[in-house]
């Protein structure tokens, strides 16, 4: 097969609202945690020295890490690797032909490890690389790497992986990899998914708040974005601050979890941040736009248990709104009804 040369991706382009959206949702929160905000420099431990099978090059400027489950077309790891200079960008795929195509037919460079942890491309860009693997095995590693002084911790850990059927592989939704995930997190560090959406009662939408249940038993709380077409939500579990490497997950901890980790930020804080950060970077959209409808997600315990349709409840971040009333039933972000035949042509496809 004849393969395009000297095709140059353009890294200023995000042209997907949900990854705009999940690229938003990470770094807002982030900015909001000194400690874990992409644009503040701070110094690189230099006898850092990094696992088998993690042999990405570190410049002195990288002192953010940021690790993506799923190259998708390599847009949003190549935009921030471009727009964040401190951040170091790890992408772990498990099928070669995206990896093959979005080099060669998107244009995007970026360092390829082989099956043997070695850098096949000295000259490439050193903010990005591409870990050719199953992400369920590399995730426990990184984990162990974390806990033994040997990496870095993650700032954020984006979830954006589909089979072939358009899928999220069963076992990265499992415990074992999102405790994984929790481990690699620095405290304050955030688990960003993108899931598939539905109407309130579908299956497709019980899916999805499982999802959130999942990511809040084993990360930490929950937030949720609509995104322009609701076809997707956007879910965001961001690890307590009072949690460090090593610690207690939260679901080991009890209801009572201290004061720090109770702290929630705002749709307008949201909003400020991403505004702020996106201003300051160039971004050619306005990234408190994707933001500023940000819900607080709680977990019904008792419909979990009951095994019920509605599995999670959401309330406008910092805003004050009356739960029994039936303007709070209307929130959410959920898909509209109108979308519900969709929903049942989607479920009986799978039938």
């Amino acid at each position: 097969m004849k393969t395009k040369k000297n095709v140059k991706a353009d890294v200023d382009v995000l042209g997907y609202e949900y990854l705009r959206c999940m690229t938003a949702a990470a770094c807002s929160v982030c900015a909001l945690d000194r400690d874990n905000d992409w644009e503040r420099a701070a110094l690189v431990d230099e006898s850092t020295t990094r696992p088998p099978g993690n042999n990405l090059r570190t410049e002195p400027s990288k002192t953010r890490r940021i690790i993506c489950v799923g190259l998708g077309s390599g847009a949003m790891p190549a935009f921030i690797a471009s727009k964040f200079p401190n951040v170091k960008v790890e992408v772990v795929e498990i099928d070669p032909v995206v990896v093959c195509a979005v080099r060669e037919f998107h244009g995007v460079d970026f360092e390829l490890i082989d099956d043997d942890g070695n850098n096949t491309d000295s000259s490439a860009d050193p903010g990005l690389g591409v870990v050719l693997g199953d992400a369920g095995p590399w995730m426990q590693q990184a984990a162990l790497a974390v806990l033994r002084g040997d990496e870095k911790p993650a700032c954020a850990i984006f979830l954006d992986a589909f089979d072939g059927d358009g899928e999220t592989p069963a076992h990265l939704l499992q415990d074992n990899f999102l405790e994984n995930c929790y481990e690699t997190l620095a405290p304050g560090g955030v688990v960003v998914a993108n899931a598939f959406n539905g109407v309130k009662g579908s299956l497709v939408r019980k899916n999805a708040e499982q999802f959130a249940v999942a990511l809040e038993a084993n990360i930490g709380q929950v937030y949720s974005w609509n995104v322009e077409t609701p076809v997707n939500v956007v879910f965001l579990a961001r690890k307590g601050k009072g949690s460090g490497v090593g610690a207690t997950r939260k679901s080991d901890q009890g209801a009572d979890v201290g004061k720090e980790n109770s702290l929630r930020f705002s749709r307008t804080q949201l909003k400020d941040a991403a505004y702020k950060i996106s201003t300051e970077c160039n971004f050619e959209w306005d990234a408190g736009d994707r933001v500023k409808r940000a819900f607080w997600v709680t977990v019904d315990r008792t419909a979990v248990a009951n095994g019920d349709s509605t599995l999670i409840k959401e309330a406008p971040a910092g805003l004050d709104v009356n739960p029994l009333s039936r303007f709070a039933e209307a929130l959410g972000t959920s898909m509209p009804p109108e979308w519900e035949a969709e929903n049942l042509v989607e479920e009986g496809e799978k039938l």
